[in-house]
């Protein structure tokens, strides 16, 4: 933002310019590659979590075809229903992998390219509608700032946003040149894109309309060059969202606009136990980690209503519930919105996908390099003060170098564009990634600073320079400070790197990251889950049982610690506390199979023979082809002497299928069949049955097990069914 009629130094003198964005270019090159380098021998750089799992997962689909869920994840469903998450980056994504053949490395290079062309953009909008100084320092601090190479090298989606937000911005400075619509169509579109990757900017676009029309008149246009814009823009807007709008309608007979993931995020922006940052419990409705868990939560909500609920009405159910806590509790909300401004405009990289503060300490690249969010904020205030100076003694031509009003229009458009995407995340929770679409343009009105304090320092005006140094100074000191209780989080950054070990099968090095997470925080409940959860895969059932029964202790509605300790101790032979685990798991999530067939393993030890076969037959309704479930259920049916259970023809049918499924390779499920021909009245299938399964048998069976199949078969052979 210097002044137009100082003689401007070599640097933005004829190519000086361009000689020094092509080394500002070279110099991030090289630092976003080494990095590169670096990040590609981390445990989770095949293996993203979280969100990024969900937008890998989504991309993958997308180019290959194949929608099965990573292991251990619940289908999410994306064809079935509207979306969930904002479809944008994942089809970006996708884009980029196509691109690069899928490969993990070449589609972070092809994010980095585009986190290069940010920078390229900025320098260009800062020398077209300000001045090369400013296009040059704007581009600098872009380069080097660590946030921008940090997300690039996650699938995540602010690189994609700040080119977005950057090209729109670049297509309405063209619009107010000359007033064209096409250029306000091209922002337009550019809007909707941004707004199906990060549906909240649509509260900017009432504000942004505004701006059209203030423009227009500032510059004496006549009504008709406002109302062109004005429509182009809606018509651009239109374009971008109507595909995502009418997949959703076709898809369920529902109108979404864009995602169904609004309601959820209200709700877990306001609930009494939030905290202005996202949280995986969500009272009422359990645990929700990723946005794979969301069918689970469906299910759980439609069995908490008593009905089935659509995606998107589950939305408006959640949204519900969050605004009846807003108004019920509106001195915790404002207590709530102060705690999230200060997280947004705080220091620190506030935590979502990974401990982002951990992730740049880590780093042999990214901790040398400039970012401390604090400097960018102090800043930005400096270089806002000093533009609204200027405004305030009408002096906006100065800011400008081809046109005297376009700098001021401009400066004023991204000042509201600041404050209308900052508000827009008011309502829902607040994150590091969140804001980074808005830090080039914080970095724009530091750019205009510096400029202005080159010049100062040229005039030798140290009045204006100091006076400028002490209000950075101030600013800094002031938001420089953690205000809030949140603080780096070691063990989650731990946590993560044992999570990405674990799922490479380097169960060693996973085991002692859990280990070094819970040195550090001994009331990780995840922490203790999933080392318990890998500690019993091992055999080591002792130590795995202690670990899940401190996580259910710590963490009573975590379904997934129940589950696995119920499973823990009906190996273990504790089958009381196996049941009462699985039985309490089953009342939340009663169609999972292997909760509901070993509850009814341990129902018809203790001679539950009805309830054994409810159990049996909920796990064959959840998973039809299981053969184990197949084979309990015939046994039981044939064997059992309860008269009202027994039922010799549907055990028959049973034990077939069990034994088509395993090709009649396996002596136990031939056994079960030989009872059931027995039972109903098959005698000579009976013997011949048991007599293969008596043959089939290793060659370390125990005598014992055999002698009793060749008791069984004599039993068959004389015409009598064998019954436990």
């Amino acid at each position: 933002m210097a002044l137009r009629n100082e003689v401007q130094p070599n640097l933005c003198n004829g190519k000086m310019h361009f000689i020094f964005l092509l080394i500002v270019m070279t110099c991030a090159l090289f630092l976003r590659w080494a990095y590169l380098a670096e990040v590609r021998h981390e445990p989770d750089f095949r293996l993203p979590g979280i969100d990024a799992k969900y937008h890998d997962y989504w991309a993958r689909a997308l180019v290959s075809g194949d929608w099965t869920p990573p292991e251990g994840k619940p289908d999410p469903e994306i064809q079935r229903h509207p979306y969930f998450r904002p479809p944008g980056y994942p089809f970006f994504l996708a884009l980029l992998y196509r691109i690069a053949h899928g490969s993990y490395l070449w589609s972070r290079a092809l994010q980095m390219a585009l986190g290069l062309a940010s920078v390229a953009l900025a320098f260009g909008m800062g020398r077209r509608w300000f001045d090369a100084r400013v296009g040059s320092i704007w581009c600098a601090l872009m380069a080097f700032y660590w946030v921008f190479p940090y997300y690039e090298s996650q699938f995540l989606e602010p690189p994609l946003l700040v080119f977005l937000g950057l090209l729109a911005w670049t297509a309405a400075g063209f619009w107010t040149e000359r007033f064209h619509a096409r250029s306000m169509l091209a922002s337009g579109a550019l809007w909707g894109l941004f707004a199906l990757v990060r549906p909240n900017v649509l509260l900017w676009i009432p504000f942004f309309a505004a701006w059209i029309w203030w423009v227009a008149r500032r510059r004496r246009q006549p009504p008709r060059a406002a109302w062109a814009g004005l429509l182009a823009l809606g018509l651009g807007l239109a374009c971008a969202i109507a595909p995502a709008t009418w997949r959703n309608y076709r898809t369920s007979g529902e109108r979404v606009l864009i995602s169904t993931n609004g309601g959820i995020n209200l709700l877990i922006g306001n609930t009494p136990q939030a905290q202005g940052f996202v949280q995986s419990d969500i009272p009422g409705y359990g645990f929700f980690g990723t946005s794979f868990d969301y069918p689970v939560l469906i299910q759980a909500l439609s069995q908490k209503i008593g009905a089935p609920v659509s995606h998107a009405q589950a939305s408006r159910i959640f949204a519900r519930d969050a605004w009846g806590f807003i108004r019920a509790e509106p001195a915790r909300i404002l207590r709530l919105m102060a705690i999230k401004t200060l997280l947004f405009w705080g220091p620190q990289e506030v935590g979502n996908n990974k401990e982002d503060e951990v992730e740049r300490i880590q780093s042999r690249i990214l901790r040398w390099m400039p970012g401390n969010f604090a400097g960018v904020l102090a800043l930005f205030l400096g270089g806002a003060g000093l533009a609204a100076g200027r405004c305030f003694r009408r002096r906006l031509g100065d800011l400008g170098q081809t046109d005297p009003g376009h700098a001021g229009e401009l400066a004023a458009g991204f000042l509201l564009f600041i404050a209308t995407f900052f508000a827009s995340h008011l309502p829902f929770f607040v994150a590091g990634r969140y804001r980074v679409p808005l830090v080039p343009f914080l970095l724009f009105f530091g750019a205009g600073l510096l400029s202005a304090a080159w010049d100062w320092f040229r005039q030798r005006n140290w009045r204006a320079l100091a006076t400028a140094a002490l209000a950075v100074g101030g600013a800094y000191a002031v938001g420089g400070r953690n205000y809030t209780s949140l603080r780096p989080d070691a063990a989650r950054w731990h946590f993560d790197r044992a999570v990405a070990l674990a799922a490479q099968g380097r169960t060693l090095d996973a085991e002692a990251e859990y280990e070094r997470v819970l040195q550090l925080h001994p009331g990780y409940s995840l922490a203790h889950f999933n080392l318990g959860s890998l500690l019993a895969n091992q055999g080591r059932r002792a130590s795995a049982r202690m670990h899940l029964e401190e996580a259910v202790r710590l963490y009573p509605d975590y379904l997934p610690a129940r589950l696995n300790l119920g499973l823990l101790c009906f190996e273990m032979g504790s089958r009381d506390q196996a049941l009462g685990l699985l039985q309490s798991y089953l009342e939340q999530v009663p169609d999972h199979p292997a909760a509901n067939y070993f509850a009814g393993q341990i129902l018809a030890a203790r001679q539950e023979p009805r309830a054994a076969r409810d159990r049996f037959a909920a796990a064959l309704h959840a998973d039809p082809d299981n053969p184990e479930a197949l084979n309990s259920l015939a046994w039981l049916l044939a064997t059992t002497p309860d008269d009202a259970v027994r039922d010799g023809a549907e055990a028959v049918r049973l034990a077939r299928r069990a034994c088509e499924l395993t090709h009649h390779r396996h002596p136990a499920y031939l056994d079960t069949l030989a009872a059931a021909e027995a039972e109903a009245g098959r005698f000579e299938d009976a013997a011949r049955c048991a007599r293969q399964a008596a043959d089939l048998l290793p060659a370390d069976a125990s005598a014992t097990l055999r002698d009793e199949i060749r008791v069984r078969e004599e039993r068959y052979r004389h015409g009598q069914p064998w019954r436990e």
